[in-house]
């Protein structure tokens, strides 16, 4: 029995977060590559992709929480988005017809995200392994999926959701494999409101961080392959997948330590990484400069990963554990994704996009520097 979880929870991390990977960096590079994008349709697409997700999360996480098994919820999610990853396969897609499809694409694909979360926090009990030797399994799935991309088939900018179709299969079926019915007994100093003080605090957080860090991820490829830096698209998903790797080993070391570390110095440490990781790429010359802006990337997800789920099931009652999941992605993936997408999506168009980076680490010195006052110790 504990074989069979720990063997299915490790694969519902490997595979739906190598999914997020191709999503993450290649959308932008597929957007580019039709005849009718602009630097303003690329912040619309991701940020068209961020409102349908904040909608479709509020409705995933109210069926999830009344589901008997939330797994059944998971694998439904999972089913369209294998369906859903066919539609971009079409030659001589319009305008209309993209937004379509990323309106369809999108209502499934980051349900993965709060629903496993909220799968292992309540499972891992039942296995020999922490919550955070789990959650690595994301960050390695992330690494393992670029680095196959690039000896795969992948000079067709739309080719990736064939694969993405792929892997959601495969995690549709091993979802079934888990029964989520039992739940662990809920802390007593717990507030019973889901949406107490510290929880919408810690959601103020996670919308400022995520403005900063859609804004990196909707123009950092496309940037980096520009004729400013001169830059490769096999060449950044083996750095990305490089980069993911080492964020594996950082989760490792870190689900180790998280307890004895306070709250908001993690979080702090995570706005100051994407400072970093901002300055690198607007001061860089070359394409082989802006690869060192991965190492705070790393940094980044290495800490944020474990850290989210684990705060927010200390935070609010047990019960609505799945439901703040979900609330926590769509502002994550929803609001901050969708604001700074379209956001920068303008400023790129107006401005251009090395600027851009600039004021992404000028919002993030300043989370950073009020994040003490929005994560409880």
């Amino acid at each position: 029995m504990k074989r069979k979880i720990t063997f299915s929870l490790v694969m519902l991390y490997l595979l739906p977060w190598g999914i997020q990977c191709l999503v993450n960096n290649l959308i932008p590079i597929y957007v580019d590559s039709l005849s009718f994008a602009t630097e303003k349709t690329i912040g619309f697409v991701t940020g068209l992709g961020a409102v349908i997700t904040a909608i479709s999360q509020i409705v995933w996480a109210y069926f999830a929480g009344k589901s008997k098994n939330k797994s059944n919820v998971l694998a439904l999610s999972l089913f369209l988005m294998a369906v859903f990853s066919f539609l971009f396969l079409k030659k001589d897609i319009t305008q209309t017809q993209l937004f379509i499809f990323v309106i369809l694409f999108y209502a499934c694909y980051m349900v993965h995200q709060p629903l496993v979360d909220s799968i292992a926090s309540e499972n891992y009990t039942k296995t020999k392994f922490t919550f955070g030797f789990f959650r690595s399994f994301a960050s390695l799935g992330y690494a393992v999926m670029g680095m196959v991309f690039t000896i795969l088939p992948n000079s067709n900018p739309s080719v990736f959701f064939l694969y993405t179709a792929i892997l959601a299969a495969i995690s549709c079926f091993i979802s079934k494999t888990v029964d989520c019915r039992v739940v662990e007994k809920a802390s007593e100093n717990k507030d019973k409101n889901v949406f107490n003080r510290v929880f919408i605090k810690f959601l103020i957080y996670t919308f400022i961080l995520y403005i900063s860090s859609s804004s990196i991820l909707a123009f950092f490829p496309v940037y980096y392959k520009s004729e400013a830096l001169g830059g490769s698209v096999g060449t950044f998903t083996l750095l990305i997948s490089i980069a993911a790797f080492a964020e594996w080993l950082v989760v490792m070391l870190y689900s180790k330590v998280v307890n004895k570390i306070k709250w908001k110095y993690t979080f702090m440490m995570i706005a100051a990484s994407g400072i970093l990781r901002s300055f690198v790429i607007f001061i860089a010359p070359s394409h082989q400069f802006a690869a060192l802006s991965l190492i705070f990337n790393t940094i980044w997800f290495g800490l944020l990963g474990p850290s989210v789920a684990l705060y927010i099931k200390e935070n609010v009652p047990e019960k609505g554990n799945v439901f703040a999941q979900g609330v926590w992605t769509v502002v994550a993936s929803g609001a901050g994704t969708f604001t700074g997408s379209f956001l920068s999506g303008l400023f790129a168009e107006s401005f251009g996009m090395q600027p851009l980076f600039l004021v992404v680490a000028l919002i993030l010195t300043v989370l950073t520097l009020f994040t003490p006052f929005l994560i409880k110790n």
